[in-house]
């Protein structure tokens, strides 16, 4: 049963205990309290930024060798440094996440456990609450080197509460954001994310890409049809031999034997196409449209 006071769902906790027990070591009782590290990114792309997994790496040992060298923290000894990478934390509670949970099952009364700031290890006030109280009754310390403060001195507690409102504040602000602009790319474009659909490509940064027409695919795909059209008895594998061909010729490059070819096959130019067929059908009925609203 989980403990009093807490929301940990009941199943969640008997999970907790049965990893604390599996990686509990003998000696566990009598070891020197320990100071341990917790880092978390939510994207892969977000890793190598400017606050990425290796800033907050170097915050981290830069302030537990601070904690080290200071009287209060005598005796303690290096723990290690977790890392959940691509995990966000709106969406997924810490004691949820699998660098997360190992973390818990090796903490120990005494021990202290560094954040590089709230919003790394935190994104919902309610799993921040719960969890750092859960330490607290377990006489685990929890410190976070940017705003420098504890959870255990209440007078730190105030300002981290307002740092964990603001973390929460802003991950429902920016996913408002994302999803107010894929509605609106959406409604111009017929596509907010995902592989961009034939004749058109993707261009820029994350978070504010756009479809932009993909004029090489397009020339190919009126090659295959151009081809199709004039040897309509050809096999598909004609085809694709003829496109690659072209293609060879267009670039001035000899031609590679069938076994080095890479990048044409029937299956493609199947797709091409029927792709191509559909798009040009469609342009077609817009050019109508417009004469007729002309006219």
């Amino acid at each position: 049963m989980s403990p009093v006071g807490t929301k940990i769902p009941p199943n969640e906790w008997v999970r907790i205990q049965k990893l604390a027990l599996k990686n509990r070591r003998r000696d566990d009782g009598n070891r020197p309290p320990r100071i341990y590290g917790y880092l978390r990114c939510s994207h892969p792309s977000s890793a190598f930024s400017q606050y990425g997994l290796d800033a907050q790496r170097s915050l981290i040992e830069q302030y537990i060798t601070r904690l080290l060298e200071d009287e209060e923290f005598a005796g303690h000894e290096p723990g290690g440094i977790f890392c959940d990478k691509a995990v966000s934390a709106s969406k997924i509670p810490f004691l949820a996440r699998r660098e997360g949970q190992k973390l818990n099952a090796q903490l120990r009364p005494g021990d202290v456990v560094v954040f590089p700031r709230v919003d790394r290890g935190f994104r919902q006030m309610q799993d921040f609450c719960n969890l750092l109280q859960l330490w607290l009754d377990r006489g685990v310390t929890a410190l976070f080197a940017q705003e420098n403060g504890s959870f255990c001195n209440w007078r730190d507690r105030q300002s981290l509460y307002m740092c964990a409102i603001m973390a929460e504040g802003y991950s429902h602000y920016v996913g408002e954001r994302n999803r107010e602009t894929a509605a609106i790319q959406k409604a111009r474009r017929g596509q907010s994310g995902g592989k961009a659909r034939y004749g058109y490509k993707w261009t820029g940064p994350r978070g504010k890409r756009r479809l932009i027409p993909d004029r090489e695919q397009r020339k190919i795909g009126q090659l295959v049809v151009r081809i199709v059209d004039k040897h309509s008895d050809w096999s598909w594998q004609e085809v694709s031999d003829e496109v690659h061909r072209r293609l060879a010729a267009a670039k001035g490059e000899s031609l590679p034997p069938l076994a080095q070819r890479k990048g044409w096959c029937r299956s493609v130019c199947k797709t091409a196409y029927r792709e191509e067929r559909k798009l040009q059908s469609l342009e077609r009925e817009q050019r109508e449209k417009k004469q007729q609203s002309a006219n």
